[in-house]
């Protein structure tokens, strides 16, 4: 696919990328093979928003050929992502690679991942990278969020719900979030460093006011401590 659009000119993306439909659809491909194709097809829908158009975007569809991508709209095509990385991670559950399989191909950021990631764990891991350039300001409080910060690891989760739900905000990134959190309820080394994703994305939005918070929470959690 990546050959075809060095060797092909910039209208055929999405024509480049229909197998990966064709294999959707296909009764008789693993769910393995599906689950790759989920993620493939969230990250190709996801980057042509990114990506410069050497066309006009009428150009870029595809009449013949069923989802007409080109033809959506932004938020057509986010709701196709989402689509697509909610498929990963529901048969990422059952989708058992082999043991000489090397899965990390499918994860942009393989690198940040701190522990041997699943392909659930990648699928949610893609979701939080897309929803996080989606995600304007949460509107919560600076103290709820300073509280958050330096909130225990038992009593993370409540307390964010419990914010969110305060202020009557629904975050597809918390959400996304919250169903990574839960899946590793049971490893308390995974679950704090997704906690510390969530603390630092909070962070990172408001350096100056909350660093004295992070500060705190980052000698909390130091090995030295």
């Amino acid at each position: 696919m990546l050959i075809k659009d060095l060797k092909t000119e910039d209208s055929l993306y999405f024509r480049n990328s229909a197998f990966i439909d064709s294999l959707l659809i296909n009764k008789k491909s693993s769910t393995l093979l599906k689950t790759a194709m989920h993620l493939m097809q969230a990250r190709r829908v996801l980057f042509f928003a990114h990506k410069y158009l050497k066309f006009r975007p009428s150009t870029y569809e595809t009449k013949n050929l069923q989802p007409n991508y080109g033809a959506m709209n932004l938020l057509q095509r986010d709701s196709i992502v989402r689509f697509h990385f909610k498929e990963a991670l529901r048969l990422g559950g059952s989708a058992i690679p082999g043991k000489s399989i090397d899965i990390s191909w499918l994860s942009s950021n393989a690198d940040k991942l701190l522990f041997k990631a699943d392909l659930a764990d990648i699928a949610l891991a893609e979701r939080i990278g897309f929803e996080t350039g989606k995600t304007t300001d949460l509107n919560l409080s600076d103290q709820d969020i300073q509280t958050l910060i330096v909130s225990e690891p038992k009593g993370f989760q409540q307390a964010l719900q419990s914010s969110l739900d305060t202020a009557k905000i629904h975050s597809h990134l918390m959400d996304t979030y919250t169903l990574w959190m839960r899946k590793h309820n049971s490893k308390p080394e995974e679950l704090q460093y997704i906690q510390m994703l969530i603390k630092y994305y909070f962070y990172s939005r408001m350096p100056n006011i909350l660093s004295n918070a992070w500060t705190t929470y980052l000698k909390k959690t130091s090995p030295l401590h």
